[in-house]
């Protein structure tokens, strides 16, 4: 078929091959026709290179990208990378979307500078620290969609990704922690203020039983 021009020469073909052991490997062939003066094909050329390794070590490779994926997109923890030079985000799981109120594709037109609640020199100052360091933590004040703030712990770290440096970061809401903690200082405080002032009385008291 491929002599009379019925079919065309497919180049690139992968194809299992059996080797003398009865070992199955996987072969890329490079296929050439050769032509006569007149144009007519009279043979092919065709060359194989074993792609065995690489291909398993794609799948491999795919595979763990599928499990980090996964990892990612189910983590409770709002989670994301950003371009180190421009301070664009890259990617954001569905965690910081919804943490934030933006859509993927909102928050990837974004930078960091649009949502930490920070001076963006200050902001500039904690990541050079992660970028001499490559990590760094702290707590930061984070901007909504609708204007309104959150207090999250953030951890960042600087890897490579891609070819580029970024920064990933996993960010935990805390709003509701420190709301709490806020709280039960003032429930404190009160209990103190309520001790002081119930020893001042009874002080008092025995000072008026005195003059009695």
């Amino acid at each position: 078929q491929l002599m009379d021009g019925s079919v065309e020469l497919r180049e690139y073909f992968e194809n299992p091959v059996i080797t003398k052991s009865g070992e199955e490997r996987l072969i890329l062939w490079h296929n050439k026709v050769l032509r006569d003066d007149q144009g007519k094909i009279v043979a092919t050329l065709s060359s194989g290179e074993d792609i065995t390794e690489r291909k398993r070590l794609g799948e491999k490779l795919l595979e763990r990208e599928e499990l980090y994926r996964a990892v990612v997109n189910q983590s409770a923890d709002g989670i994301y990378m950003a371009n180190v030079e421009t301070r664009q985000f890259v990617d954001a799981n569905p965690a910081l979307c919804r943490m934030l109120g933006y859509s993927q594709g909102e928050i990837l037109g974004m930078t960091i500078y649009d949502i930490v609640a920070h001076d963006p020199e200050d902001v500039d100052k904690r990541l050079e620290q992660a970028t001499r360091e490559e990590h760094a933590r702290g707590e930061r004040r984070y901007r909504k969609k609708d204007g309104t703030f959150i207090e999250v712990e953030v951890s960042v770290n600087l890897i490579t990704y891609g070819g580029r440096n970024v920064f990933t970061a996993v960010a935990r809401d805390i709003t509701e922690r420190k709301r709490l903690q806020m709280h039960l200082q003032q429930v404190q405080k009160m209990e103190a203020i309520g001790t002081l002032a119930g020893g001042i009385a009874n002080d008092f008291n025995k000072l008026i039983m005195a003059i009695k």
